[in-house]
């Protein structure tokens, strides 16, 4: 497994006060539990409360690697990370969810990939609502760039009303320190959703870091 390069100073952080580390700058509250030694990023925490702090904080650390000029010429790869965008509609608040993508052929540039763990978040931190269901992705890799898409339905838990979630990302490759070209994923995420519930995102961005 590849992994971040800061667990080393994570260990000492959290012992000290329940803090994270992402390039060097420290974060209080549960950014900590985004990373994990094994696979890397853990994605699960994005549904905890808190969830807007925990991914601009991993966003903010994978945006400052460098960006990606060479690609891999064959051969596959799958990135896991996460999603955050401002909520608007019938719903309101700060959506997160975690994202899988793989690159099943970075000579087709063919790319496949699932968001789940979807859950939104009041301005003060706290955990708004969860949703269930899953998008599944579609898309393709253009020289360093990388487009997916997909429309499935999600569950408000809170509810039990259901709508037809579209999202949208479109990203740059970069390069994780010490782990190769390629090595991750950042950049816009749009979207909607229509039907027992409706919602328009706003100023979307997400991460996404090989597995």
């Amino acid at each position: 497994m590849k992994h971040l390069q800061i667990i080393a100073a994570l260990a000492v952080c959290t012992a000290v006060g329940g803090c994270s580390i992402f390039g060097g700058k420290a974060t209080n509250g549960k950014g900590a539990e985004l990373i994990d030694s094994s696979p890397g990023i853990n994605v699960s925490r994005l549904d905890d409360p808190q969830g807007e702090a925990d991914f601009q904080a991993a966003f903010q650390y994978v945006r400052g690697q460098d960006a990606s000029t060479t690609m891999p010429r064959n051969g596959s790869a799958s990135y896991t990370g996460g999603f955050g965008a401002d909520a608007t509609g019938d719903i309101a608040g700060f959506m997160t969810g975690a994202v899988n993508m793989t690159v099943e052929d970075f000579n087709t540039g063919a790319v496949s990939g699932t968001v789940d763990e979807m859950a939104l978040y009041n301005p003060d931190g706290t955990q708004n609502r969860t949703f269930a269901g899953e998008v599944f992705l579609n898309g393709n890799v253009s020289g360093t760039g990388i487009a997916a898409n997909g429309t499935d339905n999600i569950r408000d838990n809170s509810t039990g009303l259901e709508s037809d979630a579209t999202l949208m990302f479109n990203g740059d490759f970069r390069n994780l320190e010490r782990q190769g070209r390629a090595s991750a994923i950042t950049g816009v995420t749009t979207g909607n959703g229509t039907g027992g519930f409706d919602y328009t995102l706003d100023n979307g961005k997400f991460y996404a870091v090989e597995q």
